[in-house]
Order: C-alpha cells, then structure tokens, then sequence
C-alpha cells in the first residue's frame, strides 16, 4: 500500500508544483516518533513540495506527541508517507487505502 501511494505521490508531483486547481489538494498521510518511542500516524494537507520533502500543516490531534497539535507545521520525507488523498476539486477522490481497511476492520 505504501509503496503504491509513493509511486503515485510521485506522478502527482509535477502538477503539484505547477499548481493545483482551484479546490484541488492532496493529503498524506506519515508516521511521526512519539514521546515514547512508538510511532503514530497522521493525515497533512500538503502545501510545498521541494526535493522529495512534503510540508504541511496537521489534520490531526496527535496522541502521543506534545509537541504537535491540530494544525502544526510539519514535513517528511516522501519515503515516510504510507497512504495519501488526492481530491482533484471536481468533488472526487482517490487514494485513501488505509482509511478503508481501518473502516472495513471496524464493520467486522
């Protein structure tokens, strides 16, 4: 799955820095060390990509990081994404794998 959404990452890049259309965004979703050690996962909107780096701002309340809130500015590397969200503003979407397995688990 992540190897999938990395590749993908990879042929949005280009429109991505040319500019997106107007309501389009992409969103990654990126493991981020916690106070103890662990790892926990969280969705950003991508707003600068530059040298195989994505910058964005947090749509998640971390857990296990006090230094982070809702909204914090963060960046990684693409080989830490492990799934995205490309909405291209047309009010579809694609991607997401993860947040269908996690709802399909939960419907079980």
């Amino acid at each position: 799955m992540a190897r999938k959404a990395r590749a993908r990452l990879l042929e949005l890049e280009p429109a991505f820095l040319k500019g997106l259309a107007p309501g389009a965004e992409v969103v990654v979703k990126a493991g981020f060390p916690t106070d103890d050690s662990s790892t926990e996962w969280m969705w950003f909107v991508v707003s600068a990509w530059e040298s195989g780096t994505l910058r964005g701002n947090l749509l998640n309340q971390p857990r296990g990081i006090k230094a982070l809130k809702l909204g914090s500015p963060v960046q990684v590397k693409l080989e830490q994404v492990g799934d995205y969200i490309y909405r291209p503003g047309d009010g579809t979407s694609e991607g997401g794998e993860s947040s269908r397995i996690l709802q399909a688990r939960e419907t079980q």
